[in-house]
Order: C-alpha cells, then structure tokens, then sequence
C-alpha cells in the first residue's frame, strides 16, 4: 500500500530497536507487534536491502529466534523472514563475499535454536503426557485440545506450535545448505566454488543432526497437520 511504501525510505531508522521499540514501561508489550510490523515491512524490501542492512536484519531476528520471552509464534515469524533472505544474499554481489558469511549466520543461528529445543522438548512431551493422563483419569477422551497452555513453565506455547517451528526450520536449512555449497566467490567471479562445505560449516551441519534428531521425539505426540503457507525458496542455476 502507498501507507507501506512511505517507510521504505526510513529503513535504516526502522533497524534500530530504541526507535521501533523504545525504553518505557511498555516495551515488553508492543515487542512482539514492533518485530512483526519490521518483518512485514523487511519482507517488501529485502530485495533492496545492502549486505550491511540484510547483516542487520539478521541480527535482529536471529536474536529473537532465541528469545523465549517471545511467543512461538513470533520465533516462527522471524525464522521465516530470515530465511526469505537467503535467496537476494546468494545472489548479491559483494567484493568481500560477505553474503556467504551472512548464510552461514543464518544456519548456526537455526542449528543453535535447535540445541536449546532439544532440552525443551522432553520437559514439553512430558507435561502433555500427565496432562493427558490426568484428562482420561477423569473419564475424558484426550486430545490436543488439552495440550499445555496456560500453565506456569510452558505459558504460550503448545505441541502445535513448536512442531511448526522446527517444520520451518527444517525445510531452510536445506536450502541454507545448499546456497552456502554453491555460492559463488564475487572475488574470483571466474570461478565457482565446488560443492563442499569448509571444517566449520560441516561441525555446524553435524550439530543438526545430533540435536535436530532429538528434537523430532516431539512428533511421537500425534495432532499435527501440516500447515501450506510454509514455502521452501527456490533457487536457479
């Protein structure tokens, strides 16, 4: 809308949190409508955004994928918006190839979310089944209706949602990976880099698959459909 088009311009002033957020005593509250007012506005401009902005945004939203005061549903929102930046940081050029340091951010950011579930999960698994047993004990049919969310440990979140999160971030990680693979080196435009990862990226991918496995105990919880409006990027030779 022309309304949105009028802060394009102000960006850079949007990126800066004591602008968006402020420091008075409702700061907590309007936290999670300011990170998703950025991110819709973010999602309209990325493809004009600078390395040194999208390493910004990056920062921003990767800090709140580890928020826990948060809602799930925002952690979910911001894994998404980073990812709808892989594709313009793959084919952005840059003299220092700092795109590709900018994906590898994104996939530690994504593997170390998994590394703090993995610990969650369990907790979260094991509430919902005494919540369960405590539902039949009562002579009801238990369903995921009954899943854990109002309780003091576990106050928003819900199987549900936690399974959205790691859907999402499963499907980026695959094309992170991939984009990091075959970037291109902007310094040696001659030249494409074979499709391997250095020592470190294969310690961060290897870390997914020691957390990330555990983290799927969390689909031996049944209820879960798959939501649509998860969209894998697309990448082109």
């Amino acid at each position: 809308t022309n309304f949105r088009k009028g802060f394009f311009k102000k960006i850079n002033m949007m990126l800066k949190e004591e602008v968006l957020i402020g420091q008075g005593r409702a700061h907590e509250i309007v936290r999670p409508l300011a990170y998703s007012t950025l991110a819709d506005l973010v999602h309209h401009v990325r493809g004009d955004l600078t390395i040194d902005q999208l390493s910004k945004v990056i920062y921003i939203f990767s800090r709140n994928i580890h928020d826990n005061t948060l809602p799930l549903s925002i952690q979910t929102a911001s894994v998404r918006l980073i990812l709808t930046l892989v594709d313009h940081i793959y084919r952005t050029s840059d003299s220092q190839d700092r795109g590709r340091t900018l994906l590898v951010r994104i996939l530690s950011a994504l593997v170390n979310k998994f590394d703090t579930l993995k610990d969650y999960i369990p907790k979260l698994i094991d509430l919902v089944n005494k919540k369960k047993k405590k539902v039949q004990a009562q002579g009801h049919t238990w369903t995921l209706a009954y899943t854990p969310r109002t309780e003091e440990e576990f106050p928003g979140d819900s199987v549900r949602e936690v399974k959205q999160l790691m859907f999402t971030m499963v499907f980026g990680l695959k094309t992170v990976v991939w984009c990091i693979s075959n970037f291109r080196s902007h310094a040696h435009s001659s030249q494409r880099r074979p499709m391997v990862l250095d020592e470190e990226e294969c310690r961060i991918v290897a870390r997914f698959l020691q957390h990330g496995l555990e983290c799927f105990k969390i689909y031996t919880i049944p209820g879960f459909t798959r939501s649509r409006s998860v969209q894998t990027v697309q990448i082109e030779n």
